[in-house]
């Protein structure tokens, strides 16, 4: 063995070869109070690596439990609370493979037993329509008189199926689209619905319970919500189906829209809103028919003449004036132009002169049913002669490019004496309505014949 300096060792290792000296030279009962010592320092170590074991194994479970909770987490992500729907984040999903109707989708899913027994409910079926011909001061006939048979109403239940966009694009589980109650004004067929085309997966909103859907692509027009949105309730009540929710789009919350729902008895509450990313899915979807898919009816007129006239006693004939001229008021299209020029034709024969941005619907429905006499152009206001009274005198303005038949329709439902006059439309600076597309014809504005109208009020005994 070697000869190893003291001062050549490190400090440490000095003092451990002192000790060594000091115990060879103590006696023996000095030894035994060391192997003691000893003991203790043992018992002690091994008592402090049983209590890390413990405490280990302990920590050990307590990271187990943690790890199955975030996998947990992962395959059942947490709910979160929405207003009163519950979100949960879903897979995203593929655009529709393609488009079915309401009625078509269920009859399918009998026959393959995915629902073996559907809702599908019709009403008001085998109603007949009696129009006669419009009238006019020259004899000619814009709108001649026939005899339909209105296609009936229905309404049915889609289990698990999905609303998109803030529209209101309807989807069945199977990721197709309800084509009957999925309208858009802005392309042409089915095939170019914005649902194919602009496409995006938003997350998926899961809503329990029975909802129902009554969006409609046209609804921040005044007409479109009265008479698409609106009439749909009465199907609603007519199939005794309880609903939960109502999913609407509103597009602008516009006023007469709350107020009108607040006269149906429909608590803001119970309406979901759409928007740019909704995107939901119910357990039972509730669909019914849109009117303007099969014709407007004449029960949609006498169910809105019954809930918002009748109901709340607006029908009082001496409420306002008998004579009335509504102009287009804020309306960005389809103006009279010389409109100040029909105004001195018919201001000095008593007519009083009305806009109806800012009245209120009930203000509305007053008005109209006091009137006598009521010339107008075109527009979403004449959705109001539903509360006229019958033998009412209507006179409609109408671009000669545009003229559709919705108020002589309305007027042959309520009895009332309705004329019709076509104006010559009129193309302001920079408007080129020549070419296809570039502007919408039914928003050109139109000049009126002074000589045409007062000859039509002549014709009408004014």
């Amino acid at each position: 063995m070697p000869i190893v300096h003291l001062h050549s060792l490190p400090v440490k290792a000095r003092y451990k070869r002192k000790r060594r000296r000091r115990r060879r030279r103590e006696p023996a009962a000095s030894k035994k109070r060391l192997a003691k010592r000893s003991e203790g320092k043992l018992i002690r170590r091994r008592a402090k690596l049983q209590d890390k074991k413990r405490s280990g194994r302990r920590r050990g479970l307590r990271s187990k439990r943690l790890r199955r909770r975030r996998k947990s987490r992962l395959k059942l992500p947490r709910r979160r609370r929405i207003g009163r729907t519950l979100r949960r984040p879903l897979l995203e999903l593929s655009p529709p493979i393609g488009y079915t109707s309401t009625q078509d989708w269920l009859n399918q899913a009998k026959l393959t037993g995915y629902i073996p027994d559907p809702v599908y409910m019709e009403f008001h079926a085998g109603e007949t329509a009696t129009l006669s011909d419009s009238r006019s001061a020259d004899g000619s006939v814009v709108f001649p008189g026939l005899q339909e048979t209105i296609a009936p109403a229905y309404a049915g239940i889609i289990p698990n199926g999905r609303v998109w966009g803030a529209d209101g694009a309807v989807l069945t589980p199977d990721n197709l689209l309800v084509a009957d109650v999925s309208i858009d004004f802005s392309k042409s067929g089915y095939d170019n619905h914005p649902v194919f085309h602009q496409w995006q997966p938003h997350p998926v909103t899961y809503v329990p319970g029975t909802v129902a859907c009554v969006t409609f692509c046209g609804s921040d027009n005044y007409f479109h919500w009265m008479y698409d949105v609106l009439t749909r309730f009465h199907l609603l009540r007519l199939s005794g189906i309880r609903i939960d929710k109502y999913i609407i789009n509103h597009k602008g919350n516009l006023q007469f829209q709350y107020e009108t729902l607040n006269l149906l008895g429909i608590p803001r509450e119970r309406i979901i809103e759409t928007h740019d990313r909704f995107h939901l899915k119910a357990d039972r979807l509730v669909l019914t028919s849109i009117p303007a898919v099969r014709q407007y009816a004449k029960w949609s007129a006498d169910f809105l003449r019954d809930e918002l006239m009748l109901k709340y006693g607006l029908n009082n004939p001496n409420a306002g004036p008998k004579r009335i001229f509504v102009g287009r008021g804020n309306a960005g299209q389809r103006r009279p132009v010389n409109e100040a020029e029909v105004m001195n034709l018919l201001g000095p024969r008593g007519f009083h002169y009305y806009s109806l941005d800012d009245m209120s619907v009930r203000d509305q429905i007053q008005l109209f049913h006091s009137a006598d006499i009521i010339v107008a152009p075109h527009g979403a206001a004449l959705t109001n002669l539903t509360f006229c009274r019958p033998g009412t005198t209507v006179v409609e303005l109408m671009n000669n490019n545009y003229a559709p038949g919705f108020y002589w329709r309305i007027s042959n439902y309520q009895g009332l004496n309705y004329y019709c006059i076509l104006c010559e439309g009129f193309a302001r600076p920079g408007e080129d309505w020549a070419q296809p597309g570039a502007l919408w014809i039914g928003g050109q504005d139109f000049v009126v014949d002074i000589n045409k109208l007062d000859s039509t009020l002549k014709t009408a005994g004014v």
